[in-house]
């Protein structure tokens, strides 16, 4: 099965969505006669040549749907969720000035822009 043709190319960030199985957020497939797998992860090893073993499948895009190998890195699982927590905290104070600004200015444009990958706009 090519990869590719599972998923929607976002162009503005690269990202390949996957729009096959999701399972906790997250791409999977079954490969042969194994379970499912994360999609995300089979495509680093592929890109790697080898297992990751422990180590994590990272997305550098934030974005937890994509399956592009150029996208993914492999980390340790300290360091994957360290940038998790660091990316929510990101996202949260983005949330904390947005509601400031429209206390302020409720018409500003930036305010009218799409939101950020992840970040949940409070009108």
């Amino acid at each position: 099965m090519e990869i590719k043709k599972r998923t929607s190319e976002d162009e503005d960030r690269g990202c390949w969505v996957w729009v096959g199985r999701i399972k906790r957020g997250y791409a999977v497939m079954q490969i042969g006669d194994k379970k499912q797998v994360p999609v995300h992860r089979a495509m680093l090893e592929a890109k790697l040549g080898m297992p990751l073993g422990e180590q994590a499948a990272h997305h550098m895009c934030g974005n937890s749907l994509c399956v592009n190998p150029e996208h993914l890195q492999q980390v340790t699982c300290r360091e994957n969720v360290a940038e998790m927590l660091a990316r929510t905290d990101y996202t949260r104070r983005i949330g904390h000035l947005e509601r400031a600004l429209a206390a302020l200015d409720p018409d500003h444009p930036l305010l009218h822009e799409a939101p950020l990958g992840g970040v949940i706009r409070v009108a």
